[in-house]
């Protein structure tokens, strides 16, 4: 993945970096949530930018670099997944249910306080590295606390069998699958997804299932073939980050996805 660079041309939107970082997704804006994607904008083109690289050490003593590049690409792809996508779960007999949900905390203490400790949620202490994915990973959390799903702050799972846990020791786990751009030629395999989530579930993980960088008909797949194959007991432990763009090719409940038991942690 690569990471887009910022340029003078003011037609440029700031998080208009889906061509450079997902260009097989076609994107579609969710307008409500404008207002926290330019309060993202606004607080890193006024926070204080790191001059250099933040080095952790990891549990082996392996040293890992958070940098300014990474940082940039966190709070562009949380922008992006905010601006291009909806959390909801998965109602075994309704479908897709929206989530409405907000955090307590207003945007702009959430991110200083995310931000605060972001070296930390980058860098993974399992692997000792800080990655694209390890950024994407942190993105995912980011955009999880401001939509009302996580409920409190996260840490780094160092042993890595979780991405994040969260308060009352909730084990956050991310999937970010991504779809096959044009150029590619492989196969996504909709049912392999649906059996990584039920593993990891069955391992007593909460599921933050990113969707952002599949093709809306992946996407769509999976939410259904999820629908199909989990029992109400495990839908209870997953979360989906879905496309704008798929939630009509999917069934979507009418009902509320408040009353979500993990929404109480």
């Amino acid at each position: 993945m690569t990471v887009a660079t910022r340029t003078s041309n003011k037609t440029d939107r700031w998080v208009d970096v889906l061509a450079t970082t997902v260009p097989h997704v076609r994107s579609s804006k969710c307008p409500r949530n404008g207002e926290v994607v330019r309060c993202i904008k606004d607080f890193f083109a006024k926070g204080t930018r790191p001059s250099g690289e933040t080095v952790l050490e990891g549990p082996t003593g392996a040293t890992a670099a958070i940098t300014p590049e990474l940082r940039t690409l966190v709070y562009r792809r949380a922008a992006e997944m905010i601006r291009t996508c909806v959390w909801g779960v998965i109602d075994k007999s309704k479908g897709f249910a929206r989530l409405r949900g907000s955090p307590k905390e207003a945007t702009r203490p959430l991110l200083e306080a995310f931000d605060a400790k972001l070296a930390s949620l980058v860098f993974d202490p399992a692997t000792g590295h800080a990655t694209s994915n390890t950024a994407e990973e942190a993105a995912v959390g980011l955009v999880g606390r401001m939509g009302g799903v996580i409920a409190g702050p996260i840490t780094r799972d160092a042993t890595g069998l979780a991405e994040f846990i969260g308060i009352e020791d909730v084990h956050w786990d991310v999937k970010s699958p991504m779809s096959p751009r044009t150029d590619q030629h492989w196969t996504f395999d909709a049912g392999h997804q649906v059996e990584v989530v039920r593993k990891n579930i069955g391992e007593g993980e909460s599921i933050l299932l990113n969707l952002s960088r599949c093709t809306e008909e992946d996407a769509r797949n999976v939410v259904t073939l999820i629908r199909r194959a989990l029992s109400r007991e495990e839908l209870q432990f997953l979360y989906v980050l879905l496309p704008i763009v798929a939630v009509g090719g999917v069934r979507e409940s009418s009902s509320s996805a408040n009353n979500h038991p993990l929404l109480n942690h």
